[in-house]
């Protein structure tokens, strides 16, 4: 019995860890700094779009192959909400069973992911692919997908997600 309850102890600390080490790949950068970091990336400054409001800073890429949208909110709660949304939604989907593949998820206050590779279908009318994450930490937010689990697409957002320091699906 107490051989048992060491390795159901050593489990828990490493699933433990893994958890910990997935939310430390979030990482926190300013409106600015992800611009720079998506041309380190390979993406082209003539597809990087900016924009700011009185609320946040905001930057995208839309591409046929993946979307990129990161905000910079004046205030870590507003940032915070953004997320909490998109984890409910994450709560929602793993719950009502019909995502197949893998689905990951991490919250604090401070700093969370939501990972997706695979496919939702409803059987109704609703289904997508994707392959990506949605990232949190600080005043900073940021979605990265694909809409596809083809090889290509997904190996170019693994390819961006490395270069900004994201955890990958």
């Amino acid at each position: 019995m107490k051989k048992f309850k060491s390795i159901i102890s050593v489990a828990l600390i490493v699933a433990m860890a893994a958890s910990l080490s997935a939310c430390a790949k979030v990482k926190e950068y300013t409106a600015d700094d992800f611009e720079d970091a998506l041309k380190d990336a390979g993406i082209k400054k003539s597809d990087i779009e900016t924009d700011s409001s009185k609320e946040y800073d905001s930057v995208r890429v839309y591409d046929d192959d993946y979307s990129i949208t990161f905000y910079e909110f004046d205030d870590e709660e507003e940032a915070y909400k953004r997320f909490r949304s998109y984890y409910h939604e994450y709560e929602d989907t793993k719950e009502d069973g019909y995502f197949e593949g893998t689905l990951k998820g991490s919250k604090s206050k401070s700093k969370g992911y939501v990972l997706y590779d695979g496919e939702y279908d409803d059987g109704d009318d609703y289904e997508w692919e994707r392959y990506g994450g949605v990232y949190f930490s600080g005043k900073s937010f940021c979605v990265i997908y694909t809409d596809s689990t083809k090889e290509k697409k997904v190996e170019k957002v693994k390819d961006i997600l490395g270069e900004l320091g994201y955890a990958k699906p």
